[in-house]
């Protein structure tokens, strides 16, 4: 169940998932991209399933964002992280948002990557990971 929580989808590509959440209840919905054909199908997307309100999309760099978050003491129950395989910055984002109390108690954070990521876990209160041929996701409760 996630009525009423808020989402951050950084690498949003297409938006698919924030889409989906914004569809189960999620109150809020946070899409960042740096690609400008990203923004425009994500835009797009909401517009063809006529959401119109409960997002923000960012066009800007991970860390930028971030950043911006963290000045405006934003926070979020769930964190999406799916950037384009083999460029991935996992661990350090994953660092900053724990840090800077971007992710809420209680809170969870979703990892995709083609390769294995290395998770402190003693940084979460559980931690599952399953793979999928070259695919791993990883689920982290804060």
């Amino acid at each position: 169940n996630i009525e009423g929580f808020s989402f951050l989808y950084l690498y949003a590509g297409s938006g698919a998932m924030g889409i989906e959440v914004l569809s189960r209840g999620a109150s809020y919905a946070a899409f960042v991209d740096i690609n400008k054909e990203s923004i425009d199908c994500i835009k797009d997307n909401l517009l063809s399933l006529n959401i119109k309100e409960g997002y923000n999309i960012y066009r800007d760099l991970d860390t930028n964002i971030l950043k911006q978050f963290q000045e405006n003491k934003r926070s979020f129950d769930i964190v999406f992280l799916d950037p384009h395989y083999k460029k991935g910055k996992y661990e350090d984002i994953i660092r900053f948002i724990i840090s800077n109390e971007l992710i809420n108690k209680g809170g969870i954070i979703v990892c995709e990557s083609d390769h294995p990521i290395n998770i402190d876990e003693s940084q979460f209160s559980k931690c599952k990971t399953y793979k999928y041929g070259e695919i791993n996701i990883y689920i982290l409760w804060r």
